[in-house]
């Protein structure tokens, strides 16, 4: 089907097919001598830029199909009314669309959440949205017959954290299915069985140490389903990240060395500080010790070993399930942490509260958030009415 805009030039009388270009910027006069080109006439090469050439070349083609395809008008009075194609044409592009991503939608077999700022309000409860159509998904993959196979959450949490602040009618469910957790570094399948999981560096945790003592922060490890925390942390955070973000109650020990960690959580009190001030110093510490960072929430800052993510970790585990994340995933978040899992996805879904660089990578964008049950809604629009 050939463009219509730019052919409507060509149906107006007395009008030239026009491609506005821009003339390559240059310190000759307005009136250069031919020795400015080197004693020739300019050449096309010399005006204008290769992506001008293209657009002329593209240009051409349409109209020689344009002419080969269609008749002349013989008078005015047999043109098209513009308003018509224009039309013509938004419904023509918005059916091709449509069919695209029914067909795309129809081929997913795995769903991907993230838990917090997700599947879970900013109050740590779910939306009774979200809990509906969860619970119909959840259903669906427990039908051997149904095309959908399998939910599983993507969080930087633990198992019991994640599960924590679902509601009852879930909780059992999804602890059947798989799932990847710690931001991807502990990974299991539906028999809750390790598929996958990666420890930082015994350099980078102690680097880690030394810096949350010297900038007396509070410093979280995570090992597998439990907590740990340094004995100089605050004991405000400490308890917050059991009481308030449902994760296991911290043990408290003097150092972590001489101990795995999947990943380490520096915990401060003032956001903007947090980012303006010790951000860069995080990741500078993470690029000297063989790490990277990331963060999931306010006041957090993430400590991961090199070269992972909860993207390594939903492709992993896709792997393991024989998925094929970028024709048969559908994935959902709002985090910095979530961008490499949308990015990665045949389809991924950003809630209205996502960051803007995860919004940036997302097939779509929901306008409601997760306080209006945006994951809810999603699910609902993208796969529960797509069978």
């Amino acid at each position: 089907m050939l463009p219509i805009l730019p052919l409507l030039l060509l149906l107006l009388p007395g009008s030239h097919a026009f491609v506005p270009l821009q003339k390559r910027t240059t310190t000759r006069p307005l009136f250069a001598a031919p020795d400015d080109f080197g004693g020739k006439p300019p050449s096309k090469a010399d005006i204008y830029s290769q992506e001008d050439l293209q657009a002329i070349f593209d240009l051409h083609n349409n109209l020689q199909e344009f002419r080969d395809t269609y008749r002349p008008a013989n008078s005015v009075n047999e043109l098209p009314n513009i308003q018509d194609l224009v039309q013509q044409f938004l419904q023509e592009s918005s059916s091709t669309l449509e069919k695209e991503e029914t067909i795309k939608l129809q081929n997913i077999r795995a769903i991907a959440s993230d838990v917090d700022g997700t599947l879970l309000t900013s109050n740590h409860t779910m939306h009774p949205r979200t809990t509906a159509a969860l619970l119909q998904i959840l259903q669906q993959v427990q039908d051997p017959s149904s095309p959908l196979q399998y939910f599983f959450l993507a969080t930087g949490k633990t198992r019991p954290g994640a599960w924590h602040h679902m509601p009852p009618e879930l909780q059992l469910l999804l602890q059947t299915c798989p799932g990847v957790y710690i931001q991807g570094l502990y990974c299991v399948d539906s028999q809750q069985q390790v598929v996958f999981e990666q420890t930082l560096s015994a350099e980078s945790v102690q680097a880690a140490e030394d810096f949350a003592a010297q900038h007396q922060l509070t410093l979280l490890g995570y090992q597998a389903d439990q907590l740990y925390a340094t004995e100089s942390s605050h004991p405000h955070h400490v308890q917050e990240i059991h009481s308030k973000y449902g994760e296991p109650e911290p043990i408290l020990v003097p150092t972590f060395q001489g101990r795995t960690w999947h990943k380490l959580i520096l915990m401060g009190s003032d956001n903007e500080v947090l980012q303006r001030v010790y951000r860069p110093l995080w990741d500078d510490l993470a690029e000297r010790h063989g790490a990277t960072t990331t963060q999931a929430v306010p006041l957090m800052l993430e400590l991961l070993p090199a070269g992972c993510n909860k993207g390594v970790g939903v492709q992993r585990l896709c792997h393991e399930l024989g998925i094929d994340p970028q024709t048969e995933l559908l994935a959902v978040g709002d985090g910095e942490n979530d961008k490499e899992m949308l990015e990665m996805a045949a389809w991924g879904i950003a809630l209205g509260n996502a960051v803007s660089i995860t919004k940036d990578v997302a097939d779509v964008v929901m306008t409601e958030t997760n306080n209006e049950g945006a994951a809810g809604m999603a699910l609902e629009r993208y796969v529960l009415h797509q069978r």
